[in-house]
């Protein structure tokens, strides 16, 4: 089981609908019954895995549009990658920011979670796997 936690949501909450932003979790008990108790009756393969970077594989819709502050440090390492970013440097409350557009899903930002689940079950569609109905994080393919 894995959990974590990037950002204070509840600001995004204000302004995103849940059903906008929710992408499905996998249950304990499909975790439990589908994956291990029926593929190990069936003999099975089961494969559980992680995509590195997962939410930057998601491009973000032409009709959205998403800008993120970057103060401190950051700001340096960021004009150092990309010089033109520094006529673009702000001084805010005597300190260094710097406004930029993203082009992909961040992760943390609530309603870019359910574009990732969009992504990666197209790309799992594609390659054969059909989403259970009962549990949309399960996806099965049929050899």
């Amino acid at each position: 089981m894995k959990g974590c936690t990037c950002t204070d949501r509840s600001t995004q909450r204000k302004y995103v609908p849940r059903d906008k932003a929710s992408p499905p979790t996998l249950s304990f008990e499909a975790l439990m019954v589908i994956l291990l108790l029926i593929n190990a009756y069936k003999e099975c393969d089961i494969a559980i895995f992680d995509v590195p970077g997962a939410y930057l594989h998601a491009k973000i819709p032409a009709d959205k549009f998403a800008i993120i502050q970057i103060g401190g440090e950051f700001v340096d390492i960021m004009c150092e990658v990309n010089p033109e970013y520094k006529d673009d440097v702000h001084f805010e409350n005597g300190k260094k920011v710097l406004y930029v557009q993203i082009l992909r899903a961040l992760y943390g930002m609530i309603e870019f979670a359910l574009l990732w689940y969009k992504l990666y079950t197209e790309v799992l569609h594609k390659e054969g796997f059909e989403i259970n109905p009962y549990d949309r994080c399960v996806c099965v393919v049929i050899l």
